[in-house]
């Protein structure tokens, strides 16, 4: 291929035109100081290098140059037009070749066990190099392209067999593809002949539906939220500690005894940093939380550490109550109307308000945007699973002793 690179009518290099002469270079050197090839002498760092003009060879070492340019010419046309995944093995086997050029026998044999340690994902053996140096010296790129098998565009499975999958298959409950396609198979071919597999269907759908909306379609517009949704990173260079906090009520799983003697699973009511996650104050209680566990936790907390700019707190019915946030921003219950004697309003007596903070709510239903719900995890899966009275968060979590 170095050959067929040359362009013709124009200077070759002295081992090209060895080899179209079939001559060895003290023969080609020899006969240019003879005068029978045109040359010139290009520097080189310390050496001289030879340059032979095409046009002063012999006519049959002309053709022979301009029949390689046309295989190659016809080569990286094939390879142009071939799809990536079979340009993929020519690119593999091109550095493969160039990598082990003049390699032979067991010398060979060495290199392919390096290459396959070194590159686990592009392995090769001696004997398809040895087929694929053979069809790079008679067809050049093109003879290292992949070849699409017998059966491409060729498939069993009909239309209407797998319409009638994906209408089972895409739906909540995410039942399995293999009892889909035992569904389909009962339908349209009871007898099972010939009738493909599971996986063809499943390979079907994978190239014609997106990976997004399978799964909206078997788990719901809220697992499909957490996972797939589009999200902005928030950017905590400008927050100073202690400048926010955030604060959610948890129930942990661990039962324990009440002071009666009675179990129970108890509630953790905390306020922590939002720029260095450290937990300011917090309330263990064994009911769940409301607005008392609220402003006990932040007493707590302004207590030991002063007082925030902002909170960033959940958009429950406790958080939003009257005397600690005010409510949410466009409440119709909680609008900033003055009364007739002159009191604050119902938002304006709120804590918050009077201490200057200003309130920030989550959005309702969607736990990922609160970093206080990330600690609670935590504390689950470094404490709770470790103790006696874990209980598990839901049904299928529960230890069997339990």
């Amino acid at each position: 291929m170095e050959l067929a690179g040359e362009k013709l009518n124009s200077w070759i290099s002295a081992d090209v035109a060895c080899e179209l002469l079939g001559i060895k270079f003290d023969t080609l050197r020899k006969n240019c100081s003879l005068g029978k090839y045109q040359h010139k002498k290009i520097k080189k760092g310390r050496n001289k290098e030879y340059k032979i003009l095409v046009s002063s060879l012999p006519a049959v070492a002309v053709q022979k140059l301009s029949s390689c340019n046309k295989d190659l010419s016809d080569s990286l046309m094939k390879y142009n037009k071939a799809p990536s995944w079979a340009r993929r093995q020519a690119d593999k086997y091109i550095e493969i070749l160039s990598a082990c050029k003049n390699l032979k026998g067991y010398s060979l044999k060495d290199f392919v066990d390096e290459w396959n340690i070194i590159n686990p994902n592009f392995k090769t053996s001696y004997s398809s190099i040895m087929h694929y140096k053979k069809e790079y010296e008679l067809k050049g790129v093109a003879g290292l392209i992949a070849k699409p098998s017998g059966n491409t565009g060729k498939s069993k499975l009909k239309p209407e067999w797998f319409e009638y999958f994906k209408s089972l298959y895409l739906v909540e409950g995410a039942p399995t593809a293999e009892s889909c396609h035992r569904i389909v198979k009962g339908h349209f071919a009871p007898n099972g002949n010939g009738f493909p597999s599971a996986r063809t269907f499943f390979r079907k759908l994978e190239r014609e539906v997106p990976k997004q909306s399978i799964y909206l379609a078997r788990y719901g517009y809220s697992k499909w939220n957490k996972k797939y949704a589009n999200y902005i990173e928030r950017d905590y260079s400008n927050v100073r500690a202690n400048q926010c906090w955030v604060s959610d009520h948890a129930q942990i799983d661990v039962q324990v005894l009440n002071s009666e003697g009675k179990a129970c699973c108890p509630w953790v009511t905390a306020f922590r940093c939002f720029k260095t996650n450290k937990w300011l104050g917090w309330l263990l209680h064994e009911e769940s939380g409301n607005s008392d566990h609220i402003f006990q936790s932040f007493y707590y907390s302004a207590l030991k550490y002063g007082l925030p700019d902002e909170v960033y707190i959940d958009n429950g019915k406790d958080f939003r109550c009257g005397d600690f946030a005010g409510g949410r921003t466009g409440n119709k219950n909680n609008n900033d109307i003055h009364s007739t004697n002159g009191l604050l309003t119902e938002k304006n007596r709120a804590s918050l308000k009077l201490l200057g903070i200003e309130a920030h709510f989550a959005l309702p239903y969607n736990a990922q945007t609160k970093p206080i719900e990330r600690d609670f995890k935590n504390v689950k899966e470094l404490l709770s699973k470790h103790t006696i009275g874990y209980r598990g968060g839901n049904v299928t979590e529960r230890p069997e002793k339990l």
